[in-house]
């Protein structure tokens, strides 16, 4: 593996990983009647579809720089950790951010950033 690819393999693991982190949060949301009470009603679930929007976005795109560009077996190892530590990255957000709408908006936003990141590095 060249130096070259080692940018993309690091945007590639960050974004599974933070990816990782966000589908964990987005599962403590569900069913409805659990989640907290900043996330209810009609602008918590808009928040809470984002959320999943922009972690279908980030591993898309992630999939895709990975077909593009980089080796399989550098991916598949940096894969594997991303989704390994994602919970544990869940788990050192405190949980008052983690647990409301900023933190929502926060992986979100974050999400739809390294998908950008990504896009970016992808040839063509």
């Amino acid at each position: 593996m060249s130096w070259a690819e080692t940018a993309p393999l690091a945007c590639f693991a960050a974004a599974l990983l933070v990816g990782s982190a966000a589908a964990v949060q987005l599962a403590g949301f569900f069913p409805a009647t659990h989640r907290p009470a900043a996330l209810t009603g009609i602008g918590g679930g808009a928040l809470v579809l984002l959320l999943a929007g922009s972690i279908v976005v980030v591993v898309v795109a992630a999939l895709w720089l990975a077909f593009a560009r980089l080796p399989w077996p550098p991916a598949v190892i940096a894969a594997g950790v991303a989704v390994l530590f994602g919970p544990l990255l869940f788990q050192a957000v405190p949980p008052p951010l983690r647990d409301g709408r900023a933190g929502a908006a926060l992986a979100a936003v974050l999400n739809l950033v390294l998908a950008v990141v990504l896009a970016a590095h992808i040839p063509g």
